[in-house]
């Protein structure tokens, strides 16, 4: 789905064209399966050579090199960037690659910080504040939650993780660039969806989690 099998001129790329289909495939278990380790199923399959990022260092550089080949010296083509991602369940993992490729982002850095506490709604909110420190909440990483420690460029390219202001293009997957930031308040340019080019304000909100083994915080 997230797939574009055309450029920006309008042709069909053959290359993405056949990864969608071979994908689609495997849902539809069309693609050969074999048994490994005594399954009960055959769930095992054989991937393509042409859809291997073969590693010479290590697998993340060499995945974000494959991707976003010349990334230093196109980092400002939004084109560019636009007609690539790369997609991984595991937030650790989102996190690696993410430290990888800002660390090649020209400018400097900024750091924002959270403000993270236990939910002044939450039973036994006292003593849970005593049990669960701030030093302690900083380090806990949650899903959709960024981290406690937020660096950011001028000129990176973010991602909205839900819903703000959906009739200005604040939704949900809406990608932007950023183009300033102050104390509170972050500066960005859409650069996707029905609002491209319009310059949008985000404020620093409140993100509370739901996960059951923790306090609301």
């Amino acid at each position: 789905m997230r797939v574009n099998e055309y450029t920006i001129d309008g042709h069909l790329d053959t290359r993405k064209h056949e990864f969608n289909k071979w994908v689609l495939d495997i849902g539809e278990r069309k693609v050969p399966a074999t048994s490994k380790n005594r399954d009960d199923e055959p769930t095992w399959i054989k991937l393509p050579e042409e859809f291997i990022v073969k590693s010479e260092k290590t697998p993340i550089e060499a995945i974000v090199h494959t991707i976003f080949a010349n990334f230093i010296e196109r980092q400002e083509d939004e084109d560019y960037l636009l007609e690539r991602a790369i997609l991984t369940p595991m937030n650790h993992d989102a996190d690696e690659i993410n430290k990888h490729v800002f660390k090649q982002l020209q400018g400097a850095t900024k750091t924002f910080k959270s403000s993270d506490e236990i939910c002044k709604g939450s039973t036994d909110a006292i003593e849970q504040q005593q049990s669960y420190p701030v030093e302690l909440l900083n380090e806990l990483n949650f899903p959709r939650v960024p981290p406690d420690k937020l660096k950011l460029k001028i000129g990176q390219p973010i991602m909205l993780l839900q819903n703000e202001y959906p009739s200005a293009g604040m939704c949900n997957g809406t990608c932007l660039i950023i183009t300033a930031f102050q104390k509170f308040v972050l500066q960005a340019r859409i650069i996707t969806g029905s609002h491209i080019g319009k310059t949008v304000i985000i404020p620093r909100i409140v993100l509370t989690s739901t996960q059951s083994r923790w306090p609301s915080s």
